[in-house]
């Protein structure tokens, strides 16, 4: 059975848009298999389509120009008929690819729709300053846990998408399905969101497959496509970001332990953050000034990935830690929160919000409480409250699921769910 990708609906009613369609995310993510869904999609319409993988096909003479991209579609496609929709997956590795894409999209726009996906976005980025005005980009990232579990227990999905929040309905979903969504959680947080992992049942092949995906996409891709010299010092910089996760990126004190300049640091982490390996999350300030000045916080992408890694498998729910969970709260964030919008609060007497969410004129608060009972507000949040035009509290917990003067106390196997329904917008 095939999982079904939120993004996919958002990317069909972007078709016929006049845009280039851009599907960035990480190596394995899901994007060629989305490009697939909406190739067959549209052959269903009865639509025309063409598909090639600049990856595999790098050194075809079909890239040479755009000259030569034409000239093989018009030897396929009879353009006089119907327009065309063009898939090319993996476009980075186009020599100059933006403009190549420009060029083509700026002269046939009115015949064919070009759909591409990127696995860098430091590449992407680069290539996209050609396509301003011209192209849309959609984040394809792991799976989401909401998607696992639609694909695991769909039944138990469908419950809570078709039920409105309110505290009691759901109050009695959690406690029916509570301990399925608990073992879902635990197998989710062990071995990460990569679809083909998600897919596979064998507890050893799953380990397998991680170990192959950190070879390719970080020993292969990454280190050989981006040119890092120091290959050393890299991968020692990942197990270190992995073991240093929801803690703050002291860079000097980081450089001086891998022995590498500064400036090398910086590049190394522009790739992992470039690459999806890693995130490094701004602090809020108001002041923007301070925001640029001060450190950022650690975050890794995949918690699969994570545990590989570090060597590290939590076995059930309860094995869990509570940097762990941090980081799991992330990532369930990320799926619903811009990166403009996300970001984490301390102060200088080192009090700390793991998360704010800013709308600008209100904000939300989240603090990942991890343990058996939570009682009360944290300090930081209710001085945050008193500072800043706060619109809700909310505390992700390992089992406890209430709401409290105003405030949501949400288990993490709920957490995203609890997102999904936006009901705090």
């Amino acid at each position: 059975m095939q999982i079904t990708r939120d993004i996919f609906f958002t990317l069909i009613k972007s078709l016929d848009s006049a845009k280039v369609l851009i599907l960035k995310g990480a190596r394995q993510v899901g994007k060629t298999t989305i490009m697939d869904e909406i190739q067959a999609y549209l052959t269903r319409q009865g639509k025309t389509t063409f598909y090639i993988s600049a990856d595999e096909d790098f050194d075809n003479s079909i890239f040479k120009t755009p000259q030569h991209f034409m000239a093989r579609l018009e030897s396929e496609i009879d353009f006089s008929v119907a327009k065309v929709y063009v898939f090319i997956d993996e476009f980075q590795y186009i020599n100059d690819a933006g403009r190549f894409i420009k060029v083509l999209h700026d002269k046939y726009h009115h015949k064919m729709q070009f759909i591409v996906s990127g696995s860098s976005s430091l590449e992407i980025t680069k290539n996209s300053e050609f396509l301003t005005g011209r192209k849309i980009e959609f984040p394809i990232g792991r799976l989401s846990f909401t998607e696992v579990v639609r694909y695991r227990e769909p039944g138990i999905q469908k419950a809570f998408a078709e039920t409105a929040y309110s505290y009691d309905k759901w109050k009695i979903l959690y406690e029916v399905h509570k301990t399925k969504l608990e073992i879902l959680f635990a197998r989710f947080a062990q071995f990460g969101g990569y679809p083909e992992i998600v897919t596979t049942e064998d507890y050893d092949l799953k380990k397998t497959l991680i170990r192959e995906l950190f070879s390719t996409y970080i020993q292969k891709d990454i280190i050989a496509f981006l040119r890092v010299e120091n290959v050393a010092a890299f991968n020692s910089l990942i197990k270190v970001l992995c073991s240093e996760t929801a803690n703050l990126l002291n860079k000097q004190s980081l450089a001086n332990t891998l022995g590498i300049a500064i400036n090398t640091l910086n590049k190394y982490l522009d790739i992992l953050q470039g690459t999806y390996v890693c995130h490094f999350l701004t602090p809020f300030f108001v002041n923007t000034r301070k925001e640029v000045s001060k450190m950022k916080k650690i975050f890794i992408n995949d918690s699969g990935l994570h545990n590989f890694i570090l060597n590290r498998f939590p076995a059930t729910y309860n094995d869990i830690s509570g940097q762990e969970a941090e980081n799991l709260a992330f990532a369930a964030l990320r799926h619903y929160v811009t990166e403009d919008n996300l970001f984490f609060y301390r102060t200088i007497s080192k009090a700390e919000i793991d998360f704010i969410v800013d709308y600008g004129q209100t904000r939300d608060v989240i603090e990942v409480k991890f343990q058996n009972k939570v009682s009360g507000l944290p300090v930081a949040m209710r001085n945050f409250t008193k500072k800043y035009n706060t619109q809700k509290m909310i505390l992700v917990t390992k089992q406890d699921f209430k709401e409290e003067d105003g405030r949501f106390y949400i288990p993490l196997p709920l957490f995203e769910f609890f997102l999904q329904a936006n009901i705090w917008n």
